[in-house]
């Protein structure tokens, strides 16, 4: 416990996506903490992404600053540092029909540099139609591009 304060306080570590999975940093993480967020949506990595570009309509790219107003209006307090983010080239939107339906965010491990969280976020009336998904194989995708092993950490409602 004491190294864990440690290293903690080092890197200003503020907020943290633990995988139940580890259940040595999971039984660190859950002696410590202030606030407590389920997450649910995990994958295999080294199996092939299945496809994302399945549906005509919808579509995926990396945001630019021309995206911002869009990527707000939706982000809402999904995502901080919005704009920064999108400067860093860490967010990707979806667009169905033109309307940007979903966010999704990729950033690089700070402790594992080799490694990236992936998330994402679909607008309410959007949910259930499988663009969540279609979001996570994408930035599967985008990591395994730039030579990143991708970790999951989405929120449900």
């Amino acid at each position: 416990q004491p190294l864990y304060r440690e290293i903690i306080r080092r890197l200003g570590l503020i907020a943290a996506l633990v995988p139940t999975c580890d259940e040595f940093f999971l039984s660190h993480a859950l002696d410590d903490y202030a606030e407590l967020h389920k997450q649910a949506y995990f994958f295999v990595t080294g199996t092939p992404v299945a496809p994302w570009d399945d549906m005509p309509d919808l579509h995926f790219h990396q945001a630019t600053m021309a995206d911002h107003a869009a990527t707000a209006a939706l982000n809402d307090e999904f995502i901080d540092k919005l704009e920064e983010r999108i400067a860093r080239g860490e967010i990707h939107i979806g667009l169905l029909d033109g309307a940007v339906v979903a966010l999704g965010i990729r950033e690089r491990g700070h402790l594992l540099p080799d490694c990236a969280s992936i998330g994402m976020l679909v607008a309410q009336a959007h949910r259930q139609q499988g663009i969540g998904t279609r979001m996570l194989r994408y930035l599967r995708s985008v990591c395994e591009v730039q030579g990143l092993r991708p970790l999951a950490g989405c929120g449900y409602d």
